[in-house]
């Protein structure tokens, strides 16, 4: 007979076998755990001479609670180790039928024991203890089920949640973690470019280049830093006078022909304008030199020509270049 069991409705199979043998070997070093405890309780009590009174039947069954305890929430935590996926109606019944036998096997058993005892400690007071040992049998089964039904909203919540809003997710998280900013942040800083329509094409940039940087796409992260850094560079130099903007680009560069239009700057040409109006500083104008040196890249027979790898430290500069601009330009 099979050990793999499936629901009608579901396409996942896990394996019963896997999840007893890990449930055994962890089930056996709970009881063990206990048994050194109760050994102990004992012997505190013997060297007190209470082996007669009350503690040495009491504090022995708390720990048996507590035992039985840690057993079916074992088995829980161990069922939904091994099961992968979405649970449905008929998996979470399962799972709670095995852990139903489990907390009823072990009250059982402590029930046995404890009729076995019942002349040394008298019966009146074992039937107490079973029917407490009952209780919490009930108590016990209802934090099961509660547990399970948990776990399946838990997991129906999962499942349906996009691999878009998964991936917003992971953005989100990358963006704090490593640049210290929020989505609300970036669209604050950028709405300071006047332009709408290059203002959103920026934003949408920068969360592809955090994307592309996210899953080690290296290359395509620090084409797109080069045009996002050009981008913010030209929202900010069309805030100067042209006059200034041209006087500036002469002193700079007295050798080339006057360009008129911001669009015709080369990115080097964008950031040596921008250093010699001092709108960036020398070493913000470093960093972005080079970016600006492995944007090139773009064309296949640069990057051949070129002893150098675009690897992920590049990548993670050019977005750590991005939000340096943000910060001190916006």
């Amino acid at each position: 007979m099979s050990n793999k069991i499936q629901s009608p409705n579901a396409k996942k199979k896990y394996d019963i076998g896997l999840i007893e043998n890990i449930f055994i070997q962890e089930k056996d070093k709970i009881k063990k755990g206990f048994a050194e405890k109760r050994k102990l309780i004992i012997e505190n009590l013997a060297s007190r001479g209470m082996l007669q009174s009350s503690l040495a039947l009491s504090e022995p069954k708390k720990l048996d609670i507590q035992m039985i305890e840690q057993i079916y929430k074992k088995r829980l935590e161990i069922e939904f180790q091994v099961i992968r996926g979405k649970i449905d109606e008929v998996v979470a019944d399962q799972i709670y039928k095995r852990v139903t036998n489990i907390i009823k096997g072990e009250c059982s058993k402590v029930n046995r024991e404890l009729l076995t005892t019942a002349e040394k400690i008298g019966v009146s007071t074992a039937i107490a203890v079973q029917r407490v040992i009952d209780k919490v049998k009930i108590n016990f089964l209802d934090d099961a089920k509660r547990t399970i039904e948990i776990e399946k909203g838990k997991r129906k919540l999962e499942s349906n949640i996009s691999v878009e809003d998964k991936l917003q997710t992971k953005y989100i998280s990358f963006l704090k973690g490593s640049f210290g900013y929020t989505k609300y942040r970036v669209s604050q800083k950028l709405k300071k470019v006047t332009n709408k329509k290059v203002r959103n094409i920026l934003k949408r940039d920068i969360e592809i280049a955090i994307v592309c940087l996210i899953h080690k796409l290296w290359k395509p992260c620090v084409i797109l830093c080069g045009g996002i850094i050009e981008g913010l560079l030209i929202e900010k130099l069309q805030e100067r006078q042209k006059s200034k903007r041209e006087q500036a680009y002469k002193q700079r560069y007295p050798d080339k022909k006057n360009k008129t239009c911001l669009e015709e700057y080369t990115l080097n040409e964008l950031i040596g304008v921008c250093e010699k109006l001092e709108i960036l500083e020398e070493p913000t104008a470093k960093m972005v030199q080079g970016v600006r040196d492995y944007r090139n890249y773009i064309h296949p027979k640069v990057e051949s020509e070129q002893q150098h790898e675009i690897l992920g430290n590049d990548a993670n500069i050019g977005c750590q270049v991005i939000f340096k601009l943000l910060n001190e330009l916006y």
